[in-house]
């Protein structure tokens, strides 16, 4: 059982949420969301692509359509990020807690691991986006692949061209995360995405130490 008791203090955090399809993101950071605002956080929930009018609109153009270009998608997903960027910052200066569906890694390991760009252009695209701000953490939800497959047929919330991807593709992606993790263990936290969203949750509130 979940101690809402718990005194948590007011300092900006950023998190960020990380995984492949269907392994739980948007249901924990909402779990997380009012979890935090019941102990009377200030906090906001974004995602990536996404997060402003600009870059909501990038998201459903790069959602609706595969874009066979890994550059030019790079390039699209750099405008928004730019774009939302700049509302991160100021709820961090407002000592709010952040908490984002996807950023940098999403983009290294979709981007860079699956299509295969260059990675200095990864690199060079992140720091002109992000000015060098990175999560205080990241939660990975790493999830099987043959349970993503499952859960992605089961439900009518994941019908974009990435879901229907075959497993070979979902498994690059669970791959290039773990190998992300890997090399940066002290930011990024793997959570085990195949338990009951609660166990989920109640996992992410132990890292999180709140």
């Amino acid at each position: 059982m979940i101690n809402n008791s718990k005194k948590i203090e007011q300092k900006s955090q950023f998190i960020s949420f990380e995984g492949g399809e269907a392994s739980g993101k948007s249901t924990q950071v909402l779990m997380l969301k009012n979890y935090l605002q019941k102990q009377k956080i200030n906090v906001i929930s974004t995602k990536e692509p996404g997060g402003t009018n600009l870059a909501n609109s990038i998201r459903n153009l790069i959602l609706s359509q595969e874009i066979s270009d890994p550059l030019t998608e790079s390039l699209i997903i750099a405008a928004a990020r730019r774009d939302h960027i700049k509302k991160i910052k100021q709820h961090l200066k407002n000592e709010d807690y952040v908490i984002s569906d996807r950023y940098i890694d999403s983009f290294i390991v979709y981007q860079g691991i699956v299509k295969g760009l260059d990675e200095k252009i990864i690199n060079k695209l992140i720091e002109w986006t992000t000015e060098g701000l990175k999560p205080n953490i990241t939660i990975l939800l790493d999830i099987d692949v043959d349970n993503m497959m499952k859960r992605i047929k089961g439900s009518e919330n994941h019908n974009t061209f990435y879901d229907n991807k075959n497993f070979d593709f979902h498994q690059k992606i669970r791959n290039g995360f773990l190998e992300i993790a890997s090399k940066s263990a002290e930011r990024i936290k793997i959570v085990d995405g195949n338990k009951t969203k609660e166990e989920v949750h109640t996992d992410i509130l132990s890292i999180l130490n709140i």
